[in-house]
């Protein structure tokens, strides 16, 4: 009995342990996924396109992911963001398409963030 609950409580630990892991996983990606969304235009982009665009921007030699993995977790990121009252992102008249939402006060800020400033002038 002691061995069983022993494997129970190493599976649960186990099981807490990758789902933060994914947890994580996800919330890194939603930098990413607005960072495309800003660069894309008014009309925004399919998901299989920002999916790709995320998944070329965080995989690399040392931490390889797997492509389809990367596109379940935006698609599920970006259909339960969209539906949120005030989100950021909204989906487009397109379906499948996504873009953000220039009424949102966190989109504003967005901007305003990634808007280069006279000492980054050099690099565009």
């Amino acid at each position: 009995m002691l061995h069983s609950s022993l494997f129970l409580s190493i599976t649960n630990k186990s099981f807490l342990l990758t789902k933060t892991i994914q947890t994580t996983a996800l919330v890194n990606f939603e930098r990413e996924i607005l960072l495309v969304l800003k660069e894309a235009n008014q009309n925004g982009l399919p998901l299989r396109r920002i999916a790709l665009n995320v998944y070329n921007m965080t995989n690399s030699l040392f931490n390889p992911l797997d492509q389809e993995k990367v596109y379940a977790d935006v698609s599920e990121w970006l259909r339960t963001e969209s539906t949120k009252s005030g989100a950021s992102i909204e989906r487009a008249e397109t379906r499948g398409w996504y873009r953000l939402n220039m009424r949102s006060s966190q989109v504003q800020q967005l901007l305003l963030e990634f808007e280069p400033n006279e000492e980054d002038e050099w690099m565009l």
